[in-house]
Formats: structure tokens, C-alpha cells, sequence
């Protein structure tokens, strides 16, 4: 399934947790930009679960991007102000692009 550059029309940022110490010496984790790529993104499935006594709603994306050879499951995805944290992580056509299965998670209020 070859990627056409036409096809990754989304600007997506790509964050990870980086920890360090404040002026009084305590341990911090602040968000740190890894990188900002084209992408295709595309919801695959939504549910509702209960997590912690709290209704939480599950939103399960497919994105699409060029090889980012930094990219690990730690980090998460920025797409129009949702955070999309990284579950899986798969390379193909001999590495050239990347197809990611996110997640969106949001307590219903």
C-alpha cells in the first residue's frame, strides 16, 4: 500500500514526556516537540468504558506518516488540539512511511 504525499494532508505534532528539575530542585515533566509531520488520520472505532468510577469515553484512530525513526510508543500524537497517545507502531514498505494506532481518551463531563 504505497503513501501518496497527497494523501498525508494533516500537520501533526509529535511530543514526548521529558523529565527535569525546577529552581527548588523537584522533579518535573514537562512536554518536549520531537518532531512535526504530514499525516493522514482516521478514526477507526469509539466506545465508552469505566475506568476509576468515571465514565470514560475510548476513541481509536489509524494514522499514516513518513518514517520517523525517532518515533517510540511513549510519546503522542498532537492533532487538532487532541492528544493521541501511540499503541502500536508498525513499519512498512521498507520503512518509507509509518502506520500508527492511537488512542484519544475523555471523561465524559
Amino acid at each position: 500500500m504505497p503513501v501518496d504525499a497527497g494523501e498525508l494532508t494533516e500537520r501533526l505534532k509529535v511530543y514526548e514526556a521529558v523529565a527535569s528539575r525546577n529552581d527548588t530542585g523537584e522533579a518535573t515533566i514537562a512536554a518536549s516537540l520531537v518532531a512535526t509531520v504530514w499525516g493522514a488520520v482516521r478514526p477507526l472505532s469509539s466506545r465508552e468504558l469505566q475506568q476509576y468510577g468515571q465514565q470514560v469515553g475510548v476513541t481509536q484512530y489509524r494514522v499514516v506518516i513518513r518514517n520517523l525513526s525517532s518515533l517510540t510508543s511513549d510519546m503522542w500524537i498532537e492533532y487538532r488540539g487532541r492528544k493521541l497517545e501511540i499503541a502500536s507502531i508498525d513499519e512498512h514498505e521498507r520503512r518509507l512511511y509509518m502506520i500508527l494506532t492511537c488512542v484519544q481518551r475523555h471523561v465524559a463531563a
